[in-house]
């Protein structure tokens, strides 16, 4: 039997060489989302883009990466970069993928993600990003005010690589104003203190809620209006910061404030407001004493009497429009502060609502604005108090005032407010015409012969805007008026004779609705 014969292998060549690694291709398959409304392949597809890993980026290979960089995704874009540094690709590659044309239309995505994507893809190229840094600022540079600001209010997530590309956009900001009702990153806010310092940006970032160091220390030097309301708690750190910073500074967000950070703060220098205070320690007062510039803590309901002592060594106009209630001794410090003084506005509806003879009295040695615009009534002793105040006082919330209060308050010294009285005695006229300073009486409705006769010997400027009606007799009168008069309100044109209208307009420091100017009217 023979035996069976194993089947011949064949003889390799002798000339048969291992496949060489320098020509070996590894292959990746990238899945790009469709993104942008373009088709793009998928693993949904059950088909994969193949690139190589070789020296060279073929042409083939180049127009996937570049399909890839059109999508405008950002894990896309991540995706291309990373396959051009495995593939050993050259500078050329990368211009080609990344080509003038697709930066162009990555930064027009105005997409905070995108351009992240796009700076981190092309960092250790300058070239590359230069030409980003400059299609980016040129693009954002031609933008419109509205649509600079709404990328601007986009950057929650810039990264570290934006910043140089950020700096060069926010040079072409157009605005005079920037909020933010949303937080932006560090980056985004370092980038900021390269708005146009000649047009003093006015930032308002009240969406964040917290603030970095970082963020503090470029913040504190921006100069010009700043908001942080969003700022609930503020660290010694952060204070230090805000306290170098020049011009108008709100806290109002702010519900404790240490005495460290008060002391920083003191250091600020222009306004400061802090409203949202609803209590002032006796030692963080210490330190907002110190402060230059107008200081705002309508917030505060009362104040302790040192706390109101060390407010008395503030510069500037102090509001306190919330006060309730103030003891003497606190009204004698709060009266030596340099500046205005408000302790009670109409529009807020607060401040003090009543006026004892004592607080009066130590009040009447403030020299300054003062508002007392909660206050309703006024004693006639109140009254003889503040008739020793030097500088403005606004009573506008007065609604009735005595004869014996007007004779009072006839000897200060200063411009009077007095807008919420809608009527007048004769006697209290004659009284208020004596005044050595501007009067307001804008609340009253009509005005008799007698007061008219009585204002027409007052030598400031009178404001009568709510009067609408007048007599001949009172019209004559009040054409003898030396100093600016205003009756804007005035309806009785027709009513009055033509030598009254005459008068009227003959005076060229009486303000008048126009038909009293028209010579055609006054025939």
């Amino acid at each position: 039997m023979t035996a069976k014969k194993k089947p011949a292998t064949k003889k390799a060549s002798s000339t048969a060489r291992k496949p060489s690694a320098r020509k070996t291709r590894a292959t990746r398959s990238i899945a790009a989302k469709p993104a942008g409304g373009e088709k793009h392949l998928s693993a949904a597809d059950d088909r994969s883009t193949k690139v190589t890993s070789v020296d060279a980026v073929t042409s083939q290979e180049k127009k996937k990466l570049s399909r890839l960089v059109q999508s405008k995704d950002p894990s896309a874009i991540v995706l291309a970069s990373q396959l051009l540094k495995a593939s050993s690709a050259t500078p050329q590659d990368w211009h080609s993928v990344f080509s003038e044309q697709a930066l162009a239309q990555l930064v027009n995505t105005w997409n905070c993600n995108v351009w992240n994507a796009t700076a981190e893809a092309l960092g250790h190229d300058r070239e590359l990003l230069g030409r980003l840094n400059e299609s980016a600022s040129q693009r954002f540079g031609r933008l419109s005010e509205e649509r600079q600001c709404s990328f601007m209010e986009t950057l929650g997530n810039a990264g570290d690589s934006l910043l140089p590309i950020l700096d060069s956009c926010f040079q072409k900001f157009k605005g005079h104003r920037f909020s933010a009702d949303s937080a932006i990153s560090d980056t985004a806010v370092k980038a900021l203190g390269s708005l146009p310092s000649d047009s003093q940006v006015s930032l308002s970032l009240d969406g964040f809620t917290t603030l970095s160091v970082a963020a503090a220390e470029v913040l504190g030097k921006h100069k010009g209006f700043l908001s942080l309301e969003g700022i609930t708690t503020l660290t010694e750190a952060v204070a230090i910061s805000l306290g170098g910073h020049e011009g108008s500074l709100y806290l109002n967000g702010i519900t404790t404030l240490s005495e460290a950070a008060a002391e920083s703060l003191g250091k600020h220098d222009g306004d400061l407001s802090l409203d949202g205070l609803a209590k002032l320690s006796d030692a963080a007062a210490v330190g907002l004493g110190k402060h230059n510039g107008q200081l705002s803590l309508d917030g505060l309901t009362s104040i302790t009497d040192p706390a109101a002592a060390s407010l008395a060594g503030h510069k500037g106009d102090l509001h306190l429009n919330r006060i309730k209630t103030l003891s003497s001794v606190a009204a004698q410090s709060l009266a030596k502060n340099e500046g205005g003084l408000q302790l009670g506005t109409r529009y807020n509806g607060g401040g003090l609502v009543t006026l004892t003879e004592a607080v009066a009295e130590g009040l009447s040695k403030h020299e300054g604005s003062l508002f007392l615009e909660g206050l309703t009534t006024l004693s006639d002793a109140a009254a003889e108090s503040l008739g020793s105040h030097r500088g403005y006082i606004s009573l506008e919330g007065l609604t009735a005032l005595s004869d014996t209060a007007a004779k009072g308050l006839s000897r200060h010294k200063g411009g009077l407010s007095l807008d919420g009285l809608s009527k007048l005695s004769d006697a209290a006229a004659e009284h208020l015409s004596k005044l050595e300073g501007e009067l307001w009486l804008d609340g009253l409705k009509t005005l008799s012969d007698a007061a008219a006769s009585s204002f027409a010997t007052h030598k400031e400027s009178l404001r009568l805007n709510g009067v609408t009606t007048i007599s001949d007799a009172a019209a004559e009168s009040l054409s003898n008026h030396k100093g600016d008069l205003y009756l804007n309100g005035l309806t009785c044109f027709k009513a009055l004779s033509k030598t009254a209208r005459k008068k009227l307009a003959d005076n060229n420091d009486i303000s008048l609705p126009g038909w009293f100017r028209n010579p055609n009217n006054l025939l």
